[in-house]
């Protein structure tokens, strides 16, 4: 009986993955100091409803523990709505970020973070997985 148990919290431990914050989001792609042109993050709003006036959806998932965040984009949405930016997206497994991007007090406040929230210029894997894109960056 007790080696059933100690198996069982074994694989229990082993199968279950520590989450981070999840912050929902309205994300403007493209290059703030370019009127958005190029690619980085223009603009972004912490949100529990969607925008449709030329902001993707999606998420942000900050791991302090992992030591990254994960910026998850929704295809369709970007699709629809930025279909320029598609060419930096589809078929792509690293996505290059033309300057540094600070989100907006909001979000730091949501993660109750105590320095400000960046993603740096720089290359990052990009993946994209149940309909989302996902762009992993270092903390």
């Amino acid at each position: 009986m007790k080696k059933i148990v100690l198996i069982s919290m074994a694989v229990l431990l082993t199968t279950t993955t520590f989450a981070g914050i999840v912050i929902n989001g309205a994300f403007m792609v493209g290059r703030k100091n370019h009127d958005c042109k190029g690619l980085s993050i223009c603009t972004a709003a912490v949100t529990t409803t969607g925008y449709s006036d030329g902001y993707v959806n999606g998420t942000l998932d900050v791991d302090e523990e992992r030591g990254s965040m994960i910026l998850r984009l929704i295809g369709n949405d970007l699709q629809n709505i930025q279909p320029d930016k598609m060419v930096y997206f589809q078929n792509k497994t690293e996505i290059t970020f033309d300057e540094d991007f600070t989100f907006p007090v909001e979000f730091n406040t949501a993660l109750q973070a105590s320095k400000p929230l960046v993603i740096k210029k720089g290359t990052y894997d990009l993946s994209y997985k149940s309909g989302k894109y996902c762009i992993e960056i270092p903390l």
